[in-house]
């Protein structure tokens, strides 16, 4: 299939990861490495839109082909 997709609000997925103390931290962990897979298997176009300056990990940021940043209006 040749989609395009979409993820708004990106930041809430790309997170830093965290040290684990509990069961809930090691799922969150384990969940966005499995996205963050699934995302570098995409060969199609995919647009990604946080809504923090800097909300994604160094390490997430290597993966990504292109940034482009847009300034804030005021």
């Amino acid at each position: 299939m040749n989609w395009v997709l979409f993820f708004d609000e990106v930041d809430a997925l790309f997170g830093k990861r965290i040290k684990v103390k509990d069961s809930h931290e090691k799922n969150a962990n384990i969940e966005t490495n499995f996205l963050v897979k699934k995302f570098q298997k995409y060969k199609g176009i995919m647009f990604m839109t946080p809504n923090l300056k800097k909300p994604i990990s160094e390490e997430d940021m290597t993966k990504i082909d292109y940034i482009i940043c847009m300034p804030i209006k005021k």
